[in-house]
């Protein structure tokens, strides 16, 4: 297996409070790179009632050239957003724009449960549009709103903090051995250290099921071969 992906990192400068200079997200790839990762997936939060469609991609990607210009190191950048999930997103212009690079997913954020048949139906008429909604730092809802969505054929990513801990291990390791689960993230803000020493020791403890994660995550990002 080469070097890993992270899924879900904040390392855009200014782009939103994940990291807030240049200098901040150089110190973030020297971490990332000490930790094994080479393909990192940058995630600014998307809030609609912030940012428009219209406005957040030219924001996006001017901090993204800024960071690729001033980055000579071997980690590989890729665009998308974490996306505040709200009523209609579907019909939102530009939507696509917010996608994760070269592919058709859509990292969403939930907000706080309980969720409206509504908001639910959103997620649904994302992916009749077309898109692959997938679900941002699942541990942090509710588990039996969550397993609803799962069930209904959803997939979910995973921060450090939804495997470390004794209580949280055997659900991680049954979604992600059954694919329901298929990302990992280090859902870094700032530099500190801690972010990519938690990565390190979550895919240590899911061990086999790590580099099945790894694997997923090459796939939905299209850099899946047999190694």
């Amino acid at each position: 297996m080469n070097r890993w992906t992270d899924f879900h990192a904040h390392i855009l400068p200014q782009a939103d409070h994940g990291c807030d200079s240049l200098d901040t997200a150089l110190r973030q790839l020297k971490l990332a790179q000490n930790a094994g990762i080479g393909c990192i997936v940058a995630t600014p939060h998307f809030y609609p009632d912030r940012r428009g469609t219209e406005e957040f991609p030219a924001m996006r990607d001017k901090a993204i050239d800024e960071l690729r210009e001033g980055y000579t190191g071997p980690v590989e950048i890729l665009a998308g957003a974490e996306v505040f999930l709200c009523e209609g997103l579907q019909n939102y212009p530009q939507l696509s724009k917010l996608r994760i690079e070269n592919t058709n997913i859509l990292l969403v954020e939930m907000p706080t449960a309980p969720w409206p048949t509504r908001l639910l139906d959103t997620l649904c008429a994302l992916r009749d549009a077309g898109y692959e909604p997938l679900l941002a730092h699942i541990d942090r809802y509710p588990r039996r709103d969550m397993n609803g969505l799962l069930a209904s054929g959803f997939r979910g990513q995973l921060n450090p903090e939804g495997i470390l801990p004794l209580h949280r291990r055997a659900r991680a390791f049954h979604l992600v051995g059954e694919g329901t689960v298929c990302a990992l993230g280090s859902d870094i803000h700032g530099a500190s250290p801690e972010a990519y020493r938690d990565y390190i020791r979550a895919m240590r403890v899911l061990a086999d099921r790590g580099i099945l994660l790894q694997k997923n995550m090459k796939s939905l990002l299209g850099r899946y071969r047999q190694e």
